[in-house]
């Protein structure tokens, strides 16, 4: 959770979002969606500005991926 309050995690469709008392923000899909591991957010950072997580393409391995925020 960062300091203001957002979360991050995956939505039932496997999207990966960020959600506060703001409201939910679903955060742009990798790999067009094809695999339920293809959005996968795990951390956001102090300033809740940046979403890491991992993405998975047609189901090939796990790999790195960093969502930015303006």
């Amino acid at each position: 959770m960062s300091p203001d309050g957002w979360l991050v995690g995956n939505q039932q469709q496997g999207r990966a979002l960020l959600a506060g008392a703001q409201g939910t923000l679903v955060l742009p899909d990798l790999d067009n969606h094809r695999t339920s591991m293809a959005n996968l957010a795990v951390a956001i950072s102090q300033d809740g500005r940046l979403v890491a997580g991992g993405g998975s393409a047609g189901g090939e391995l796990q790999v790195p991926v960093v969502w930015c925020c303006p």
